[in-house]
């Protein structure tokens, strides 16, 4: 988890740090939605990156109400450290497709 994410939770009160799965789902999320709002349209390999995070959420036990917290506190990074969330995010993409989230594009 990147130092920023953690100084954004340290700055909000009674929450349980995020693990892994759960900022990249997020990351992954907020990429989607604002792709849409611009675009209204999303390359499929996006979708598939999401559904690879959102299958290691079972993993961390979070549920809608946890990702929403989530997805506020990376949208809430990407505003104080643009830079940080866009590296942030980019870790996350290229580890599920070095992972195989995307079919024919392995690493």
């Amino acid at each position: 988890m990147s130092a920023a994410i953690l100084f954004m939770l340290a700055a909000t009160a009674d929450v349980t740090p995020p693990v892994r799965a759960e900022i990249c789902h997020a990351q992954i999320m907020v990429m989607i939605e604002d792709v849409m709002s611009q675009t209204g349209r999303v390359a499929g390999p996006s979708w598939f990156v999401r559904d690879w995070w959102a299958r290691r959420l079972t993993d961390a036990q979070s549920d809608a109400s946890r990702q929403a917290e989530v997805r506020a506190i990376v949208r809430s990074f990407r505003i104080a450290d643009p830079e940080g969330s866009d590296a942030e995010r980019k870790a996350c993409v290229d580890e599920a497709i070095e992972a195989g989230a995307v079919p024919g594009r392995n690493g």
